[in-house]
């Protein structure tokens, strides 16, 4: 058996592991919601990520994708946006450090991300 691991690009911003999701903000799902948590890493080392809904593209094992999105400037109102739903859900913000006595341990700031699933 061989290891498949899908591609994930979207825009937003992600979260150290072991960052708390409430419940509520993890379960939101449909294309009508404009800001949405998914998750990278693999099923045992879940890390959270917070993205613009309509910039995410998964690429699966033998099934390349285009990335369209990346042909357009990410708008100022998908970052705002981001930041009213991570305020709503008390989700640590882009750039919030997350552990004061871990200065290290952050969100990163907004941007394109190219991240992993493995599961």
């Amino acid at each position: 058996m061989t290891v498949s691991t899908d591609a994930i690009i979207f825009f937003g911003y992600h979260l150290p592991e072991g960052t708390e999701i409430p419940d509520e903000a993890s379960d939101l799902y449909g294309e009508e919601d404009p800001v949405q948590v998914g998750w990278h890493c693999s099923d045992e080392c879940l890390m959270p990520y917070v993205f613009w809904t309509k910039s995410e593209i998964t690429a699966r094992r033998g099934f390349p994708k285009e990335i369209p999105a990346l042909n357009h400037t990410a708008t100022v109102e998908m970052g705002k946006e981001i930041r009213k739903f991570a305020k709503q859900y008390r989700i640590p913000e882009p750039g919030e450090i997350i552990d004061p006595n871990w200065p290290d341990e952050k969100a990163s700031e907004l941007n394109w991300w190219l991240v992993s699933y493995w599961g």
